[in-house]
């Protein structure tokens, strides 16, 4: 599942996000670190994903022809939560579709329309199938409203983080995690006290920092991709020169194991 992070902040005095992610892909038999986890969708909204690489292609295409067809509307609404759970219905019923094409060779409509021409037996294995069909996939979009003005003369106007995880939407407003390595990438975030208010080279290294603590998960690759996206579309690659600045920080001032003795005396001495 390995690890993909999203962190709001300000730089230049407009809104940009910071995007990290390994590049680990593995199955029960082997694993390499070749996988590049960001798509483009449609006008400056990107997608990191975590999961299977095969669903997530599958899935970031659905979102990409949604936002194509849908993108003037959605640049004028407050919230898109409805409009990115549409990809995710639309994804489940190809699914199904799928599903009953290769058990059966008929569409799900026609399975649906025989009824009783199909064995009963059959028909329930069917229905129990589509129940456990599930989207192994996570994704965060990112993407930035374009508005004429707001009531502090900004003409770009962020909208929230969106995760995208086992079959629903959530918003958020500082960062957000997915994959294998968020529950340990969420704590060193929250450590930090990130929020949309940090500095960006706070942000950038209280990111990375979250993702080599994230290494911690076993499907969480070493090598780290970090970029900062902007309301232009721009993607900021950091260079090797970056990563390595960013890595020595961290070998000073991340939770490293610790030598400590006990007082003369020994524990009596801090225990009642």
């Amino acid at each position: 599942m390995t690890v993909a992070i999203a962190a709001s902040c300000t730089i230049d005095n407009e809104p940009a996000v910071v995007l990290c992610f390994d590049r680990k892909v593995s199955t029960e038999k082997w694993s390499s670190e070749t996988e590049f986890k960001i798509e483009g969708l449609a006008g400056g909204f990107v997608a990191i994903f975590a999961g299977n690489i095969s669903q997530a292609r599958e899935l970031i295409a659905t979102y990409r022809d949604h936002f194509r067809s849908n993108l003037i509307d959605m640049m004028h609404k407050e919230g898109i939560q409805d409009d990115l759970r549409a990809p995710l219905g639309k994804r489940k019923r190809m699914m199904v579709e799928a599903l009953v094409q290769r058990r059966l060779g008929l569409t799900y409509e026609e399975f649906l329309d025989r009824g009783e021409q199909i064995d009963a037996s059959l028909r329930a294995s069917i229905f129990n199938a589509i129940d456990e069909l599930s989207i192994e996939v996570e994704l965060i979009i990112v993407g930035f409203r374009y508005k004429t003005e707001d009531e502090q003369g900004k003409p770009i106007h962020p909208f929230p983080l969106f995760r995208i995880a086992w079959g629903d939407v959530e918003t958020h407003r500082n960062f957000t995690c997915i994959g294998a390595g968020a529950s340990a990438a969420e704590h060193m975030l929250h450590r930090r006290e990130q929020s949309i208010n940090r500095s960006p080279i706070e942000t950038i290294y209280n990111v990375y920092e979250a993702k080599k603590f994230s290494e911690l998960a076993p499907s969480v690759g070493q090598q780290t991709i970090l970029v900062i996206c902007n309301p232009a579309g721009l993607l900021r690659g950091i260079t090797t020169e970056g990563l390595a600045w960013l890595d020595r920080h961290y070998q000073e001032n991340s939770p490293r194991p610790v030598s400590i003795q006990l007082p003369e005396g020994g524990l009596g001495r801090i225990f009642e």
